[in-house]
């Protein structure tokens, strides 16, 4: 995931103009972003898994905004996509 997914966050950083590494994912939240696409494949339908990390980083933006802590978000976003996944879909 590393070199190609750096680059794609660059290339989109540039786009921006941004100065900023604002769209890299910072290493210790790539897993449970993972985790969470994995529960959502696992437990519905695989087309969700994008849809539901691209909703779960609004939400983590939105988190933030009220003061809430990055990781604390994604967290929140992991536990929630766990709740509501079928019990037993969840384990992989």
């Amino acid at each position: 995931m590393g070199d190609w997914f750096e680059k794609y966050a660059g290339a989109l950083e540039e786009r921006l103009g941004s100065s900023e590494p604002a769209l890299h994912l910072p290493g210790h939240l790539k897993n449970p972003i993972l985790i969470l696409a994995r529960i959502v494949a696992r437990g519905t339908e695989r087309k969700n898994a994008p849809l539901a990390a691209y909703v779960a980083g609004r939400y983590v933006v939105a988190r933030g905004a009220q003061g809430v802590e990055e990781a604390a978000a994604v967290a929140e976003a992991l536990e929630i996509a766990e709740a509501i996944t079928p019990a037993g879909e969840s384990q992989g």
